[in-house]
Order: structure tokens, then C-alpha cells, then sequence
């Protein structure tokens, strides 16, 4: 899947089906934390990071936001029956 700057691919707290390997650009890590009105920035991803496998694993929310910070990212995605398989 392609996802355009600023565009959310996760949001924290909602249920979580997929996995994503990143392919091509980068995504904004950030989260809820306490004492900020805003999330905040946790971390930078790029080509060969990850995301999303917690959710699929613990049956879990989305623990994080993923955001798009580059036009054209591309993720490969998995969904959680091929995920199980692996």
C-alpha cells in the first residue's frame, strides 16, 4: 500500500489485523504521554522497519500512531491470518 505525508496508517488505541514492513520512505512513531496535550514524537522508521506486529500477536490495541512522513511510502502489509502462518 502507498501512503502520502501526514497521513495516519495506525492510530493508538484502535483494534489492530495488519502488519507492515516498510519498503519505500519513512513513518513518524509517535504516542500518548502523560503530562502533553499533544502525542509525542518517539521515534523515526524506514525501508526495512516495521510496525504493527504487537497488536497482531497480543490480540492488543495499536500501542502507537504511525504516520506518514514522506509522499509515496510504500508498505508491504500482512495481514493477521498470513502473519499467524509465519
Amino acid at each position: 500500500d502507498y501512503f502520502e505525508k501526514g497521513e495516519y496508517i495506525i492510530r493508538e488505541g484502535e483494534e489492530g489485523n495488519t502488519f507492515f514492513i516498510i519498503s519505500k520512505g519513512e513513518v513518524i512513531v509517535t504516542q500518548r504521554t502523560e503530562g502533553f496535550a499533544e502525542p509525542q514524537k518517539i521515534k523515526t522508521l524506514g525501508v526495512g522497519d516495521y510496525f504493527g506486529e504487537k497488536a497482531l500477536i497480543s490480540e492488543d490495541v495499536r500501542s502507537a500512531n504511525i504516520i506518514c512522513n514522506e509522499n509515496n511510502t510504500q508498505c508491504l502489509v500482512v495481514d493477521r491470518e498470513n502473519f499467524n502462518q509465519m
